[in-house]
């Protein structure tokens, strides 16, 4: 059976695809909202792993990315677009596309975070999350733990001057002392956040 491109055009920002293969029809969702999260660029390592596949045929630099649970989901899929001839340039693009959809999709959910919709190239990252991805595509880590080491010791440090401080005279002054308290709960609480992260860390290592 012929394949049969049809674009349905929404409101706004959103937008449909549908294609017909085999008497299948399939309802693709083009743009959607934007949330920020690194692995829903096209600029991130994920899309790069899935443009690989795409471009080799060969799926396995993105199942590594999917948990095992969501194989199949992603394997049939690649399986059916990896169908499509290239006849048609606009068509075979569309259906690139929507298979990175899925795959990021599925990954995010692996995560047990939302998916809505990619960002695209070009959208602002951490400047720190670039360093990560630098360090590990050149295989050296350069200045980055110093960078993070700096900046958590300038935070645990001012938090824990300003509670100090205040409770100098938390007990001879209400507003002051209630000043304190908060103060004392935003030092503790922060450097408790930073000890669970780095205990989680290890536990999943």
């Amino acid at each position: 059976m012929k394949k049969k491109l049809i674009i349905f055009l929404g409101l706004g920002v959103f937008a449909a695809l549908a294609i017909t293969h085999k008497s299948q029809i399939f309802i693709i969702p083009l743009l959607t909202p934007f949330i920020l999260a690194h692995c829903d660029t096209m600029d991130g390592p994920l899309v790069a792993d899935i443009k690989k596949s795409l471009k080799s045929k060969n799926i396995m630099p993105v199942l590594k990315w999917i948990k095992k649970s969501d194989e199949e989901e992603v394997k049939n899929m690649f399986k059916k677009v990896s169908s499509f001839s290239k006849e048609n340039s606009e068509q075979k693009e569309l259906l690139d596309l929507y298979f990175i959809e899925t795959v990021v999709r599925v990954h995010r959910k692996g995560e047990g975070a939302p998916y809505n919709g990619l960002k695209p190239s070009g959208f602002p990252i951490d400047p720190i999350i670039k360093k990560g991805d630098l360090s590990i595509d050149s295989g050296k880590i350069g200045d980055l733990a110093e960078i993070l080491s700096k900046e958590i010791k300038i935070k645990i440090k001012n938090k824990f001057e300003k509670a100090w401080e205040l409770k100098k005279n938390a007990n001879l002054d209400v507003e002051i002392g209630r000043k304190y308290t908060e103060a004392y709960a935003d030092y503790i609480h922060f450097i408790e956040s930073l000890h669970k992260l780095i205990e989680d860390s290890h536990h999943h290592h």
